[in-house]
C-alpha cells in the first residue's frame, strides 16, 4: 500500500514538472479567432528594413513566407529570416508566385524571373533565369507593365500586364503572355505567346484571378470611373454572354480607383470587391458564374464589412466556406490594415476579432500586399507600413507581415 502511494506521488510530481517525456515549456493558451499570434516574429510582426522596399509576398502551406522587392528573402514558420536565402536584387522584383517545390516566380522590369529553393536564379529558366515579356505588340518597353502571375490548370504561367491606352483616352490595355514552366512562350497563345486584349482600365492596379477551368477574371476601372468585372476564356478571349454584353457593371456609387480584388469559388461563383458609397467603404459582391448577382449573399448580393476612405487589398475564400477580406480603414487619422471574416452567405462572423473585423493597428498606406492561409489554419497579412503620422512617402516605409488565428 505504501509502495502504491509512493508511485502515485511520483507520477503526480512528474506530471507537474512535465516529466515522462513531455515539455517543460508551459502550454500556450489557444488564440481567439482573429487574435494576433504574438509568437510570430517580434511581438506578432515580421518587419523588413525600409531600404529593402519590399513589394509583395506569398506564404506556402508550411507557413514559410517569401518576400520580394529590392531584396529576396524568406521567413520560416516562426517569422524569422532564413539565413543564406536570396539577398539584394536589382532591378526590384514583385508579385511572387510559388512553384510548389520551394521555388518562386517573380516579375521584374518587364520580365518573369525564376528562383530556386535557396532564392538563387534558376539559370536553366529562359535566359539565365529571366524571360523578357515586354514590349507587347503595340506597346513600348519603357511603358509596358507586368502586374501579376497565375498558374494555369495545366501548369503553365499566365502573365498579366498592361500597355498604355490609345491616344483617344488615358489608361491601360490589359495584355497577357503564356509560358511553360521552363520559361518558353507558348506559341499557340495569341501571337508568339503574347496577346493584347480589348479590355481597358483607367487604373493600372486592376485585379485578376484564374478559375479552376482556366478562365481569367478581371476587375477594372471604367473609362470614366466605376467598376467592371469581365471574364475571359483560357485563350484570353472575352466571353460575350457573361454579365451584360461581356461585363458586369457595379453600382454607380462604386469606383475601383482605390483598388479592387477578385476570387473564384469552387462552385464557379465569383467574389469581387471595391470601394463604394460616400465614405468609400469596402464592399464585397457575389455573382454566379454568368455574372448575375447572388441576392442571398449579404443584402441583395453585397455587404460592406468595414472601411472609411478605404482601399481594397485581397479576398481569400477558405475551404470551410468562410471568406476573408483585407484592406485599409481610416482610424485616428491614419489608414490601418483591416481584415474581415464573412460566412458563405455574406454575414460577418461575430467570433472573429470585434464582431467580425480585426483592426490590426498596423499603419498601411498602400493596401494589403498579402492575405494567405497556411496548412495549420493560421492567417497571414502583409502590407507596406507607414509610420504613425502617415504623412511621408510610403515607398520608403518598412514591409510588415503579421499572423492571426483564423
Amino acid at each position: 500500500m505504501k509502495l502504491e502511494s509512493a508511485v502515485l506521488a511520483m507520477m503526480l510530481v512528474l506530471s507537474a514538472c512535465g516529466g515522462g517525456g513531455g515539455s517543460n515549456k508551459p502550454e500556450q493558451p489557444a488564440l481567439k479567432s482573429g487574435e494576433t499570434d504574438l509568437s510570430y516574429g517580434v511581438g506578432g510582426k515580421a518587419t523588413f528594413d525600409a531600404g529593402e522596399s519590399m513589394l509583395g509576398s506569398a506564404v506556402d502551406v508550411a507557413g514559410n513566407a517569401y518576400v520580394v522587392g529590392n531584396s529576396v528573402a524568406k521567413l520560416d514558420r516562426s517569422g524569422n529570416r532564413v539565413a543564406g536565402y536570396g539577398g539584394p536584387v536589382s532591378p526590384p522584383e514583385a508579385s511572387p508566385l510559388l512553384d510548389g517545390a520551394g521555388g518562386v516566380y517573380t516579375i521584374s522590369n518587364g520580365a518573369v524571373v525564376k528562383r530556386d529553393a535557396n532564392g538563387q536564379l534558376v539559370t536553366s529558366f529562359g535566359n539565365a533565369g529571366r524571360v523578357q515579356i515586354t514590349p507587347f505588340s503595340g506597346g513600348a518597353a519603357d511603358f509596358d507593365r507586368l502586374l501579376q502571375l497565375h498558374r494555369t490548370p495545366d501548369g503553365h504561367i499566365l502573365v498579366v500586364g498592361a500597355i498604355p491606352g490609345f491616344s483617344v483616352h488615358s489608361g491601360w490595355i490589359v495584355s497577357l503572355a503564356l509560358m511553360d514552366a521552363s520559361g518558353n512562350l507558348v506559341l499557340g497563345f495569341g501571337t508568339g505567346g503574347r496577346k493584347v486584349t480589348t479590355l481597358f482600365s483607367s487604373a493600372l492596379e486592376f485585379a485578376s484571378t484564374l478559375g479552376a477551368q482556366g478562365n481569367l477574371y478581371f476587375v477594372t476601372r471604367g473609362p470614366i470611373g466605376g467598376v467592371m468585372l469581365t471574364k475571359a476564356d483560357p485563350n484570353g478571349d472575352f466571353i460575350a454572354d457573361f454579365g451584360t454584353v461581356g461585363f458586369w457593371f457595379g453600382p454607380l456609387d462604386c469606383d475601383a480607383f482605390n483598388g479592387s480584388a477578385v476570387a473564384v469559388l469552387s462552385t464557379g461563383e465569383i467574389l469581387a470587391s471595391t470601394t463604394c458609397g460616400p465614405d468609400q467603404n469596402i464592399r464585397v459582391f457575389k455573382l454566379d458564374s454568368h455574372g448575375v448577382p447572388v441576392d442571398a449573399f449579404g443584402s441583395g448580393g453585397s455587404i460592406d464589412p468595414f472601411g472609411r476612405i478605404a482601399s481594397v487589398g485581397a479576398i481569400l475564400p477558405s475551404a470551410d466556406g468562410s471568406i476573408y477580406v483585407a484592406g485599409t480603414s481610416l482610424a485616428n487619422a491614419c489608414q490601418q490594415l483591416a481584415i474581415a471574416k464573412l460566412s458563405a452567405n455574406g454575414a460577418l462572423v461575430p467570433a472573429f476579432g470585434n464582431a467580425g473585423v480585426v483592426l490590426t493597428g498596423i499603419p498601411a498606406q498602400q493596401g494589403t500586399k498579402l492575405l494567405a492561409l497556411d496548412g495549420a489554419g493560421f492567417l497571414y497579412a502583409g502590407t507596406v507600413s507607414a509610420p504613425p503620422v502617415c504623412l511621408v512617402d510610403s515607398k520608403q516605409d518598412p514591409y510588415v507581415i503579421s499572423r492571426f488565428a483564423r
